[in-house]
């Protein structure tokens, strides 16, 4: 079915830019 590898690679591609965006724009989780 190609509308679930569309909507699995969407949700990848998603997944990646905010991974990206936690580790440059926001602070480390670290502090308790």
């Amino acid at each position: 079915m190609a509308g679930l590898s569309f909507i699995e690679r969407a949700r990848q591609r998603a997944v990646f830019v905010y991974r990206q965006f936690e580790l440059s724009c926001a602070p480390p989780a670290v502090e308790p």
